[in-house]
């Protein structure tokens, strides 16, 4: 599993020579990965927000939670340019400037629930910065299979993470709503291992990809919106398993609530095993793993289509999370070969920010396929669009896959 794999920090890659061993920099690495989750802390804390807002409508209460996703988006688009303006690190350390300064407030004071969903928007905007560092990182210390094993593992750990955050925010959030705001402080831990962190600034050059298909490469290409277009539109319609398999529960009397966000939770689940993986899975089916992602994705809305229990849900949403996160990971890969490192962050943003937007759209776009066929409010509709979806294309790139590196093989 790791004889392929090279952890050493190539010089050229830094502004300037460090001691820092590679392993060390390799947990601070993926340590950065925590960033991705910071915000996940609120999730458990609806109830606590409404209770001590009654005047505030309990629709206008989940934009605690929601609020950041929307004022990410433009810090996703300008995070490239940061970075090559003020480099990696100090790009990093101001995100955890203004994560820490929206996220600390409300505690100082948090008597107006309209200063606290500001608050969330200027955590929203650290976020924006966070959400593609990890992956600028990782494409820019690590080649070949060792930068996708790095990502896949990167992944693993978001996914720990997040339940960390969200389970210190519920500990806080049972306390009162002041103290709810202490769960902020979490991100003392990737601050402290960002120190470890070598500096560095994307230059022209596409370090690390000596293996790729070089006629990919430029400064900015077609490629580039290619696999961005493409990661975001199959986020899109792989959504709704995320927003309507716990309806499909508690509709057809399979369970309560608690059951169907099991269910749910079961993608983190198997993307966090699945990551561990990635790297394997790269060397053994190469340029396919794209297709191979979109399929296992296809199968389970089979699952859930024609599912006859629980146990059938729960594999449907097993397999998606097993095919998304090697479907997104590929995607990922993909995008830090055909990119130049000076527009990688620039792409990985708009690619952030296009996933974002898609999560937002996706239950009008397939409520719309579904009004063609008159079926509209079927919650059943989204789960078959979904399934036609991805096994036909699934099937096209497993014909016509795209070469990603040339290591893969042909």
């Amino acid at each position: 599993m790791f004889k392929n794999l090279d952890f050493t920090i190539k010089p050229e890659k830094l502004d300037r020579p460090v001691k820092t061993s590679a392993i060390l920099i390799l947990v601070a690495t993926l340590v950065t990965y925590m960033c991705q989750s910071l915000t996940n802390g609120t999730y458990a804390a609806t109830t606590l927000v409404a209770e001590s807002f009654p005047g505030i409508s309990l629709t206008t209460v989940t934009l605690v939670s929601s609020v950041p996703m929307l004022t990410a988006i433009p810090t996703n688009l300008l995070c490239g340019m940061v970075i090559n303006k003020l480099g990696f690190k100090k790009t990093l350390f101001l995100g955890y400037i203004i994560f820490f300064t929206g996220g600390l407030l409300p505690f100082f004071y948090c008597d107006s629930f309209w200063f606290i969903l500001v608050c969330r928007g200027i955590v929203g905007l650290a976020l924006g910065l966070f959400m593609p560092m990890p992956a600028i990182l990782v494409s820019h210390l690590y080649d070949g299979q060792t930068r996708a094993t790095v990502m896949g593992w990167g992944a693993t750990f978001n996914g720990v993470a997040g339940t960390l955050c969200t389970q210190v925010g519920g500990f806080f959030a049972a306390r009162s709503l002041r103290e709810l705001f202490l769960y902020h402080l979490i991100a003392l831990i990737p601050f402290i291992f960002a120190l470890f962190i070598p500096k560095f600034t994307p230059k022209a050059a596409n370090t690390g990809t000596e293996k790729a298909d070089t006629g990919a490469k430029s400064k900015w290409s077609g490629r580039i919106w290619y696999f961005t277009l493409v990661n975001a539109v199959a986020f899109c319609f792989m959504y709704p398993v995320l927003i309507y398999t716990a309806s499909i529960v508690i509709e057809e009397g399979l369970g309560t609530a608690a059951l169907g966000g099991t269910i749910v939770s079961s993608f983190n689940m198997a993307g966090m095993v699945i990551g561990l993986f990635i790297g394997t899975i790269y060397g053994k089916i190469g340029k396919y793993s794209i297709p191979a992602g979109l399929l296992f994705i296809g199968a389970g809305f089979t699952s859930i289509v024609f599912h006859t229990g629980t146990g059938m849900l729960f594999l449907g949403v097993i397999l998606i999370g097993i095919g998304y996160h090697i479907f997104y990971a590929s995607a990922f890969t993909a995008l830090s070969v055909v990119a130049d490192p000076t527009v990688y962050g620039t792409a990985m943003g708009i690619n952030y920010a296009l996933s974002t937007g898609a999560s937002v759209v996706s239950p009008f776009i397939v409520s719309f396929i579904g009004g063609l066929f008159g079926q509209a409010q079927s919650i059943y509709s989204p789960m078959v669009i979904g399934m036609v979806f991805f096994w036909i294309v699934g099937l096209i790139f497993a014909v016509k896959p795209v070469k990603i590196i040339s290591y893969l093989g042909n």
